[in-house]
């Protein structure tokens, strides 16, 4: 029995099919690590975020962060229902998911912080369904070509 080229092409079809599988759940996973455990990611990266802010969920736009927030996966209807009044006093410029949990907390649901996995893993289907140009940073002392998201506030 001998080897095709077809035989070839579709062994190597099927190793990019499972690369690419492979890249896209590692960025998910790698997503879903950085919003859950991402606290100290400031300290990780001095000098590129705002001091208390500049968290994964920032570098959404605000509606994808409150779709995500505000889904019924993550949020109990009562006080999704409420969103409006949220929304009103949502002030882009103080952490995004503390203003979530002093509402929710303030409205009788303090678990909204165990449901930061669920709304990762939505603002991360969201991410590799809608890319976002990025932007080279300036003056980086990283020399990987490291780059944000365009629409996360830099100092």
């Amino acid at each position: 029995m001998s080897i095709t080229w077809d035989d070839i092409a579709r062994d190597m079809a099927l190793e990019d099919l499972h690369h690419e599988a492979v890249m896209k759940r590692a960025t998910r996973e790698q997503c879903i690590f950085l919003f859950v455990e991402g606290e100290c990611e400031a300290n990780t990266i001095p000098g590129l975020l705002f001091d208390d802010g500049g968290s994964f969920e920032e570098s959404f736009s605000i509606e994808e962060f409150l779709d995500a927030v505000f889904h019924e996966n993550v949020m109990p209807r009562q006080i999704r229902s409420q969103f409006r009044e949220f929304r009103a006093t949502f002030d882009s410029f103080r952490p995004w998911f503390r203003q979530v949990q002093k509402f929710c907390a303030h409205r009788g649901f303090p678990k909204i912080r165990e449901k930061k996995v669920e709304v990762a893993e939505l603002l991360a289907t969201i991410s590799m369904n809608n890319p976002r140009p990025t932007l080279r940073l300036p003056n980086s002392s990283v020399k990987s070509g490291l780059s944000i998201p365009s629409n996360t506030r830099m100092m």
